[in-house]
């Protein structure tokens, strides 16, 4: 599940490239201050607890679920069936 999760990253900078997560279900949990790019597609992402982060997703094909969230952009580009979003502070560009 490693390899499937970013978690308690802060003030860093975090890089998913091709081949990295290949369809598999994505979690983003409990980061602060941190650039998060995924450019490889996933089932499903979930962000959890982020706090000023910006997230790039390249290809998401089931849904994405975002909860308690400050200050946070995601660039994004769905080919998703439902977008699931709690709380305030969400920019989503598609």
């Amino acid at each position: 599940m490693k390899d499937f999760t970013v978690e308690n990253i802060e003030d860093g900078e975090v890089w998913k490239l091709p081949g990295s997560v290949n369809g598999q279900q994505f979690v983003i949990q409990n980061c602060k201050n941190t650039c998060i790019y995924i450019f490889d597609n996933a089932n499903t992402v979930t962000v959890d607890d982020c706090i000023n982060c910006k997230i790039i997703l390249a290809a998401v094909k089931g849904r994405y679920i975002g909860n308690s969230h400050m200050n946070l952009p995601i660039f994004n580009s769905f080919e998703m069936s439902r977008l699931l979003l709690s709380n305030n502070g969400f920019d989503i560009m598609m």
